[in-house]
């Protein structure tokens, strides 16, 4: 099971992520990426320009690690809720 976290770089150049707002993604450091990651891989539809997190991972290393998938794949998702808003 994946689960995307809101970000993607579908909008701009590859690997300049952002988060579905606009806002730029400023998150990822070089040791968030599960193995191989990211990889970038044409599927059938798409290439892979949405991060997710993998709670199935590779390995017992990539656990919690970032991947790029499809935008298209079918996943659960995370939600961002302000909670100071009034």
């Amino acid at each position: 099971m994946t689960t995307w976290v809101g970000a993607t770089d579908f909008y701009g150049s590859e690997g300049d992520y952002q988060w579905v707002t606009g806002e730029l993604w400023t998150w990822v450091i070089p040791d968030d990426w599960a193995d191989g990651e990211p990889s970038d891989v044409m599927n059938t539809f798409s290439m892979e320009d949405c991060i997710s997190i993998s709670m199935v991972p590779k390995s017992l290393s990539d656990s919690g690690k970032w991947y790029d998938q499809a935008c298209t794949t079918l996943q659960t998702f995370i939600c961002e809720y302000n909670l100071n808003t009034g």
